[in-house]
């Protein structure tokens, strides 16, 4: 997720969703639309209505069914926190029994109700689902966001979910009764007024886009593969140059990783309505959520341009580097490597395909070298990120920095060892290749090991000093080779002491 984003404001959130995605999201699902596998345990069908409320409030009815299993009891968990977002069962209500010999309890947990039925008996529940905010929608993107003419919502804020095992795929069928003139899209499909069965987990079914309403949807093939997208709002830009930007990014970075198993994948576009929020995203299960103010810019570095090359890269880092698509807990130890190596990509094949130039390449480079330089919390250990990742600017803008400067540092050590035969490209295949081998990613481990491979040289002790222990890394002079010079700029800090900040010179930007 990108605080899971990247200005300021804007990377945080980006990444906010990012790597909190990190950290709940597993590897994509191939949505299908067959009856489903013989494999899967498990059935659950989701029936959603959007309503009107007696005080004319814009609601949604979510009806479940399942089969009970053989001890008559079952805890259903209710959306609790996510994404920065607390007490997100605050928007359900009305939790009744539909199923005969069915009651449903309170428990000591608000976030936690217990179901009574007869055993082995389907059972069957319905519930409201409300906007419970009323304010600023940018601080409320994963809360449930409706109205009369859309509905946008993530499945960690407005699911009901039995508490099953998250990572046992379920075959699931999703019934969308909304009107005829509505749009439908979702993780798992476009809405065709049927209902639609495909496999997923519990996992996928939460970290999960669904929006609908007045959506624009638009489809174009990448590779071979259709991508959708669905946006609403007026911009500054065209669905058509939206979606053709969209297209080349895609295209870019899964000819990096030479992975075109993609089935469906789905890209959202909400705006924010608050000027001044710039832009936020996150990754999804086979999906991108972008929200931004409608006069961001389309373009331009930082903007959506880049949102959409940082958060598709999450699909792989981390999501397909092990076999659940997270890293070890606590997920923000290792955000520098999720959202900074990832910050230090999407730059690179934003110039490797030609979408920005080098001159813009490396002032953009320069400016966040500056920033990090100049940062009054430049220092702060790991631990402390772990803690504040998601509570201050500042603080939750360092993993982007040193993720991104630590990547400089080891792709130059890579290619220096090997004479330019290899680079960090290769360390992100190997991890690629390796994924199985991992429930979940270690990253200082197993990336430190790869890197180890390649220059000949344990750079633990980089990821001690400068991750844990928040020693302030050295920009690397012969990182982009010999047409790139680092220089040495003395940099006011107000009424402090100037800071010696590096910065990259090639004979284009003198």
């Amino acid at each position: 997720m990108t605080r899971l984003g990247i200005s300021g404001r804007s990377r945080r959130n980006i990444t906010r969703v990012c790597l909190l995605l990190l950290a709940l999201i597993f590897a994509p699902v191939m949505a299908r639309s067959q009856a489903g596998s013989p494999k899967v345990p498990r059935s659950l069908s989701i029936t959603l209505r959007p309503f009107t409320t007696a005080e004319e409030v814009p609601a949604f009815e979510v009806e479940l069914s399942f089969r009970g299993n053989a001890t008559g009891e079952q805890v259903l968990a209710l959306p609790s926190s996510w994404g920065g977002q607390e007490k997100l069962y605050q928007a359900i209500r009305d939790i009744e029994a539909l199923s005969p010999n069915t009651t449903i309890k309170d428990s000591d947990q608000p976030d936690r109700k217990r179901v009574e039925f007869t055993p082995g008996k389907p059972v069957r529940f319905r519930y409201t689902v409300l906007q419970d905010w009323d304010d600023d929608f940018s601080k409320h993107i994963f809360r449930p966001a409706l109205s009369e003419e859309t509905f946008t919502l993530i499945g960690t804020s407005f699911l009901v979910l039995p508490e099953w095992n998250e990572e046992i795929p379920l075959r699931v069928t999703m019934d969308w009764e909304i009107p005829t003139r509505w749009t439908q899209a979702d993780s798992f499909g476009i809405g065709e007024g049927k209902a639609r069965v495909f496999t997923a987990t519990l996992s996928q079914l939460q970290t999960a886009i669904y929006v609908g309403g007045d959506y624009r949807l638009h489809t174009f093939s990448v590779r071979g593969r259709p991508v959708h997208v669905a946006l609403r709002g007026k911009w500054r830009f065209t669905d058509a140059q939206f979606c053709a930007l969209a297209e080349r990014i895609i295209e870019a970075e899964r000819a990096f990783w030479k992975d075109d198993t993609f089935p469906y994948f789905l890209i959202t576009l909400t705006p924010t309505e608050e000027s001044g929020k710039d832009y936020q995203g996150t990754g999804l299960t086979n999906s991108f959520a972008a929200y931004a103010d409608q006069q961001v810019e389309l373009m331009t570095v930082p903007g959506l341009k880049h949102l959409l090359a940082h958060e598709l890269f999450h699909t792989w880092n981390p999501l397909k580097l092990s076999r659940e698509g997270q890293f070890m807990e606590p997920q923000e130890r290792h955000f520098w490597f999720g959202e900074g190596f990832t910050e230090y990509y999407s730059h690179q094949l934003l110039l490797r395909s030609g979408m920005v130039t080098r001159q813009e390449y490396f002032a953009q480079l320069n400016d966040r070298i500056r920033s990090y330089y100049l940062s009054p919390v430049r220092s702060t250990p790991n631990r402390q990120i772990e803690k504040e990742f998601f509570t201050s600017d500042a603080i939750g803008r360092l993993p982007y920095q040193r993720g991104e400067l630590l990547a400089i540092r080891w792709n130059a050590l890579i290619r220096s060892a090997t004479g330019g035969r290899s680079s960090l490209d290769d360390v992100f295949h190997d991890l690629r290749r390796n994924a199985s081998r991992y429930a979940r990613l270690r990253p200082e481990q197993a990336v430190a090991a790869l890197v180890r491979q390649y220059a000949k040289r344990d750079v633990s002790a980089d990821i001690a000093r400068y991750i844990i222990g928040g020693e302030i890394i050295p920009v690397s002079a012969d990182a982009f080779g010999p047409k790139v010079k680092l220089v040495q700029k003395k940099v006011s800090r107000g009424k402090d002491a100037a800071v010696t900040v590096p910065q990259y010179r090639t004979s284009a930007t003198r």
